[in-house]
């Protein structure tokens, strides 16, 4: 039985009267299971669930065809209200919720060509407080941070960010990025931090200028969030994080399985970072000591396949919705 780590495997094949043949490498990685990272311990029923985030002390999931906004207690692990977020759900669909400056803004989704919009929720009273339209269709999450949110306008003059301040509510300036779809994108050291193809890109906030270009190595990579000093970024395979203060890639963390076109999505608390994915093909969330950048452990969250359509951690748990399962799963770290 090979043990735990790298094994070389040298074979040849030898015929009696006959020359032996050349040697033949095969490289082993013995790798031994992962531990349990938690435990599921409650699933709460919630339509087409595009997103999950916590703030003012509960979940927040966007029921994507629903045309509402749930509020999870985590007291009850129970949807305690809905709240409706556009006036025509067959038009406009609830996406993807950024959480800053104590403000939660939700994109509305709509097809190409369609104005969007932004919705501005105070979580701590649960109503809405402004609805910003937007010039085109929308996607991704808001970002937000410094007093303004950004929305992505990816078919907008060929990928545009529309700048919305906080104050106002109103849109307050506009870049084009050139293949901008970042998903997520970030708000960190005082820049905007977004993908376009394999590079990540640092943009001056008050300018829009590109202060930094980050390139990956790969074809693709999404900005996914900020956590613990850096940026994630996700490269497919594995998973980036980048030095704002010398921007450049400190350390690459290779999930241990993903399937081909798997997005991934982070979720940062203390030295702990939870990765969505797949395990065997069926959702899952990998746990990372940030410290080491180590795989310590797995939650398996169902036993059927569906996308992992968000993360977020709060009130001592780790929250991830299961989009295709119509359900917002909640697991006790171990």
């Amino acid at each position: 039985m090979l043990t735990e780590g790298t094994h070389l495997l040298r074979a040849q094949a030898i015929a009696k009267g006959r020359r032996p043949s050349a040697i033949a490498r095969v490289r082993i990685v013995v790798k031994m299971p992962l531990p349990p990272a938690g435990t599921v311990v409650a699933r709460i029923s919630v339509f087409n669930p595009h997103d999950v985030a916590f703030a003012g002390g509960s979940a927040w999931v966007p029921m994507h065809h629903g045309g509402a906004l749930a509020r999870i207690d985590p007291a009850t692990n129970t949807v305690a209200t809905s709240l409706p977020v556009t006036d025509d759900p067959s038009v406009e669909q609830p996406g993807r919720l950024g959480y800053g400056d104590g403000v939660l803004w939700l994109t509305n989704y709509t097809n190409e060509g369609i104005p969007g919009s932004l919705v501005r929720i105070d979580p701590a009273t649960g109503q809405v407080v402004a609805v910003v339209r937007t010039p085109d269709s929308l996607c991704c999450t808001p970002i937000v941070g410094g007093g303004s949110v950004w929305a992505i306008a990816p078919d907008l003059a060929g990928g545009t960010l529309l700048k919305i301040s906080e104050l106002t509510n109103t849109i307050v300036g506009t870049a084009q990025v050139a293949h901008l779809f970042p998903l997520v994108g970030a708000y960190a050291a005082g820049s905007l931090w977004i993908n376009s193809g394999g590079d990540v890109l640092r943009l001056d906030p008050e300018t829009s200028a590109v202060t930094a270009r980050i390139g990956t190595g790969g074809t693709n990579a999404f900005v996914v969030g900020y956590g613990a000093g850096t940026v994630w970024v996700d490269l497919g395979r594995e998973i980036a994080r980048v030095d704002p203060s010398t921007n450049a890639i400190t350390a690459r963390i290779e999930l241990p399985e993903t399937l081909p076109e798997e997005g991934h999505l982070v979720a940062v608390e203390g030295n702990r970072a939870w990765i969505t994915g797949s395990s065997v093909g069926k959702p899952a969330l990998w746990r990372v000591d940030v410290p080491t950048n180590a795989v310590t452990g797995v939650v398996r969250l169902a036993t059927r396949e569906s996308e992992v359509s968000g993360v977020a951690v709060g009130a001592g748990a780790v929250w991830a919705s299961l989009y295709e399962r119509n359900e917002v799963v909640r697991v006790a770290p171990s």
